[in-house]
Parts: C-alpha cells; sequence; structure tokens
C-alpha cells in the first residue's frame, strides 16, 4: 500500500502549482501591456489625425466664408440682361439721332451694331 503524502509534501506541491500559474498570469500580463502600448500609440495616432482633420474643417470655413462673400458681390444674370437692354436702348436712341442730324451715315449705324 502506498503512503499517504504529508502535508508539508501537498502543500509544497500546491506551492509550486501557484508558482507556474504565476508565471503563466505574468507572460499574460506582459502581453495586454504590449497589447496597450499599441492601443495608446493607436489613440496618438487618431489625435494627430482629428488635428489634421480641425485643420480641414478651418479651411473649409474660411473658404465658405469666401464664397459667400463673392456671391455677395456678384450681380445676377437677369441683372445685367435688363441693364444691357437699357444701354442697347439708348445707343440706339444715340445713333438715330445722330444719324438724322446728318452726323453718321446708315452704314455707320449699322457698324456700331455688329
Amino acid at each position: 500500500m502506498e503512503e499517504e503524502p504529508k502535508l508539508s509534501e501537498v502543500l509544497e506541491a500546491v506551492k509550486d502549482g501557484f508558482g507556474l500559474m504565476d508565471e503563466r498570469f505574468m507572460k499574460v500580463d506582459e502581453k495586454f501591456m504590449k497589447i496597450d502600448e499599441r492601443f495608446m500609440k493607436m489613440d496618438e495616432r487618431f489625435d494627430a489625425v482629428d488635428k489634421r482633420f480641425d485643420a480641414i474643417d478651418q479651411r473649409f470655413d474660411r473658404l465658405e466664408k469666401r464664397t459667400t462673400a463673392i456671391e455677395t458681390g456678384m450681380v445676377t444674370k437677369n441683372y445685367l440682361d435688363e441693364k444691357l437692354g437699357v444701354v442697347g436702348g439708348k445707343i440706339s436712341a444715340l445713333t438715330n439721332v445722330l444719324q438724322k442730324k446728318g452726323v453718321i451715315t446708315e452704314d455707320e449705324k449699322r457698324g456700331i451694331y455688329v
């Protein structure tokens, strides 16, 4: 018959088992720390990308303000058509008067409109 282990032998075996488990936990902990470092580096990179996007947003805001200022100062096609119509009418009246007074000929009058 086999002799039962002594309490000290059992405790030593348990202690050895916990020692092995501690080593395994330490290795796992090291791996998690490396993973954590990688995530920290990724966070830094994302922060840098965020800063770049913020700068781009600011540039777009400035461009939008400039575009609005340009649009505000622009005239519309209808406005130009109206003004050109008025000027064309005045030129027509002026050429008619000049022709009637003999200052310009009919051919010169037609040349003005070409």
